[in-house]
């Protein structure tokens, strides 16, 4: 199977774009268009891949937590048993 990518317009990285809300016709990354662009002040109200960004978010924080409380439990085991 073949993937092919398309060019971020102001990046000029080959990842996978979408098109802005403000600027049809232009081609934006996630990063671009969430921590570069200049109207996320107040003019764009829906940014293209801000609805993305806050589940992958989430999605990492309970990948962490999941293996801190991992860690902790074996942890918790070995203490067990060298006490014994």
């Amino acid at each position: 199977m073949v993937i092919y990518w398309s060019r971020c317009d102001i990046c000029g990285k080959y990842i996978i774009v979408r098109e802005c809300t403000l600027a049809p016709g232009v081609s934006v990354c996630p990063h671009c268009c969430i921590l570069f662009c200049d109207n996320r002040g107040g003019l764009c109200r829906a940014p293209t891949w801000y609805p993305e960004v806050p589940q992958k978010i989430k999605l990492r924080r309970k990948e962490e937590k999941e293996k801190v409380e991992k860690v902790l439990m074996d942890l918790l085991k070995k203490l067990e048993t060298t006490k014994r």
